[in-house]
């Protein structure tokens, strides 16, 4: 893998390890965009439908609570429109695993990029604050990027109330390792891919010479 190391800058209180259920008593109401296009909030955006009519540009929707907890409005409006794309996942199953992050991640991205670029994403969950601020890091390191320092310091930058464990932060760390030799690995195929075609080329050109020889 390879080595990155997290800015020093990087406050990590303790805390107790991953689970569903963290509450925090500075947990923030609304949502907050962290990103361009990328926000993060709570269940309790959907109370009722005002937050997402004032931002008619949210149309892409990640769940990240347990089935349970899904807040009526959210499951018998806003996933049967067809307005709304909406991704469930469930935080039990262990969510914080690097898989799971980077196929949620990689599924936004496809959603994204199938709008144009033209919608904005909200990520929820119970308090608005860990499970969703580690999916938003990790997206803005797949699909733009950065470093792990630079994405999870935006994120706490624009959403105070969210707080990384140590744990939290070797995840990334493995998340970026992971994003960084994918990248590698494609660009190695791209590399051959047009190794080949530019042979092929070569091929095609050297035979319409030889042609052309043979009719002299």
């Amino acid at each position: 893998m390879y080595a990155h190391s997290i800015p020093s800058e990087v406050n990590l209180p303790p805390s107790p390890p991953f689970s569903v259920h963290n509450s925090y008593s500075h947990n923030s109401a609304t949502a907050d965009e962290v990103a361009k296009g990328v926000f993060i909030g709570p269940l309790t955006i959907f109370k009722d439908s005002s937050y997402l009519d004032s931002h008619p540009n949210i149309r892409l929707l990640i769940s990240l609570t347990d089935k349970s907890l899904s807040p009526a409005l959210f499951t018998h409006k806003y996933s049967n429109s067809l307005v709304h794309k909406c991704l469930s996942y469930d935080p039990s199953v262990e969510i914080c695993k690097v898989s799971q992050l980077y196929n949620i991640c990689k599924t936004i991205s496809l959603c994204m990029a199938a709008a144009g670029g033209s919608i904005s994403c909200l990520i929820f969950c119970e308090d608005g604050n860990r499970v969703s601020a580690l999916v938003a890091v990790c997206y803005l390191i797949y699909s733009r990027g950065w470093s792990v320092g630079e994405s999870l310091n935006t994120v706490k930058e624009h959403r105070r109330s969210v707080e990384f464990t140590e744990e939290d932060v070797k995840v990334l760390v493995t998340f970026w390792d992971i994003c960084i030799a994918t990248k590698r690995v494609e660009s190695s195929g791209r590399s051959y891919n047009k190794q080949a075609r530019d042979r092929e080329e070569e091929d095609e050109y050297d035979y319409e010479i030889v042609s052309r020889k043979r009719v002299r």
